[in-house]
């Protein structure tokens, strides 16, 4: 790779400036050792360069405008009703961050929430399992109940967690 290369254009620049055979010994040992040091420096400005260019890279493959979309399916009904899931809402969501900004969108068959983060947009589409009774499968009428409660627990989540970190 590059370091073969390095070293190949290194020996043929010592091997173009070594004197000739006439030349006292310590002018050899001063080009020997001036060949040398050029190696070691193209040597560490080859490192320099290949970590400077794996950092670009890695910052590259940040794209700010990058959709990250997880799915995740919920019993029809909060666990807790709507505060218990407020307060247990990290583990609810699988660690998804929801904060204050976090805007929530209604799906027919559940809702989606959608946050920024550093990373880019990241997206959770949340299916609420339909239920076995009349009214309570997905689109009725307690199905539909159920679900605006779920909606309310993810709102009010960031400000349970706030309360319970300081404890008031």
């Amino acid at each position: 790779g590059a370091q073969e290369m390095l070293t190949a254009a290194a020996v043929a620049v010592a091997a173009f400036l070594m004197p000739s055979e006439d030349a006292s010994a310590i002018f050899r040992v001063v080009s020997a050792v001036l060949a040398l040091a050029a190696l070691f420096a193209a040597s560490v400005c080859l490192e320099l360069y290949q970590e400077s260019k794996a950092k670009q890279e890695a910052k590259a493959g940040k794209n700010m405008f990058e959709v990250q979309t997880m799915r995740l399916e919920l019993p029809p009904k909060p666990p807790g009703g709507v505060f218990g899931a407020a307060r247990g809402m990290p583990e609810l969501l699988k660690g998804y961050p929801v904060t204050t900004a976090t805007e929530v969108k209604l799906l027919d068959h559940g809702f989606l929430l959608t946050s920024a983060t550093p990373d880019g947009t990241r997206r959770l589409r949340v299916r609420l399992l339909g239920g076995d009774a009349v009214g309570w499968e997905t689109g009725g009428e307690a199905w539909e109940e159920q679900r605006r409660r779920w909606i309310e627990a993810v709102r009010a989540a960031p400000r349970v967690a706030e309360v319970a970190r300081i404890g008031w």
